[in-house]
């Protein structure tokens, strides 16, 4: 059965604060370190970015894969060989960097588009996410809107003019930028309410985003039961969703420490963490 707000069902989201979240992108290339030299992705760029501050870079930092590129996939990953030639710096080195230095960990929420590509080629599990391919569904699902069109669609102009061009000029993805645009559309759905871009009943979606918006965004918990009591009074059957329904949810990546069976209860950046799942 259902518990009747986020406090009980979502208890380790319920202390959550603006400064727990960090955007974060990555951009990948094709190398020959597969079994049997099959191709496979492996991170060769990693972005991180300040939830208080999404301008703020925590973290911006070439990798060189373990394999032979294959293909730099420049049209999208905007990496060449140029950029890799002289790199030294490990994905171990860069997972390591962001545990030492605070920038990721177990009261970390990691916020990201389509995170499952990015946490696998990191070989990372981490049970507090928030995905804006999942914050705001496909009219058809499980289809999945991109990023630059949520951004199009949702931020400013001035928000998403370096994210929009960078994709038309052929360099390939920022992954700042990325990072960037996916915090800001989090925040706006946060302070807008949990029910911006979803479509379809209010009951069909669980109370984390109740929760998160009273935690972030200064809603107390006690107050967010409060309106859903008296919404409830008020016989609010509604043939459509309320923008401000505190009902309405954020969804966790279906990449987490739950889904992987990792026990991600208390994870966070550990060296358990580094030789995670290779048959995700």
């Amino acid at each position: 059965s259902r518990a009747s707000n986020g406090d009980e069902l979502y208890p380790r989201w319920s202390s959550v604060q603006m400064t727990d979240l960090v955007g974060i992108d990555c951009e990948m290339v094709l190398t020959d370190a597969g079994e049997g030299e099959e191709e496979i992705s492996e991170v060769a760029r990693v972005s991180l970015v300040s939830g208080v501050a999404p301008h703020e870079c925590l973290l911006d930092v070439l990798i060189q894969p373990k394999g032979r590129v294959t293909d730099y996939l420049t049209k999208f990953s905007g990496i060449d060989e140029h950029m890799l030639k002289g790199v030294t710096t490990t994905l171990d080195e860069v997972l390591t960097r962001m545990e030492s230095e605070g920038l990721v960990g177990e009261r970390t929420v990691l916020v990201g588009h389509s995170l499952e590509n990015d946490l696998m080629c990191m070989r990372l599990v981490h049970s507090r996410i928030l995905d804006t391919s999942l914050m705001f569904p496909h009219k058809r699902p499980p289809l999945k809107y991109s990023l630059a069109n949520l951004a199009v669609t949702w931020l400013p102009p001035e928000e998403f003019t370096q994210l929009k061009g960078s994709r038309k000029d052929g360099k390939g993805h920022d992954p700042t930028d990325d990072a960037r645009a996916a915090m800001r559309l989090a925040i706006l759905k946060m302070k807008s309410g949990t029910s911006l871009g979803l479509k379809g009943p209010a009951s069909d979606v669980s109370p984390l985003g109740s929760l998160l918006c009273g935690s972030l965004c200064g809603e107390s918990a006690q107050a967010g039961k409060e309106k859903e009591k008296e919404k409830e009074k008020k016989g609010a059957a509604g043939s459509g969703v309320e923008k401000d329904n505190p009902s309405a949810a954020f969804v966790l990546s279906s990449v987490s420490g739950q889904s992987q069976g990792q026990g991600a209860e208390g994870n966070g950046v550990t060296g358990a963490l580094h030789s995670v799942a290779t048959k995700l």
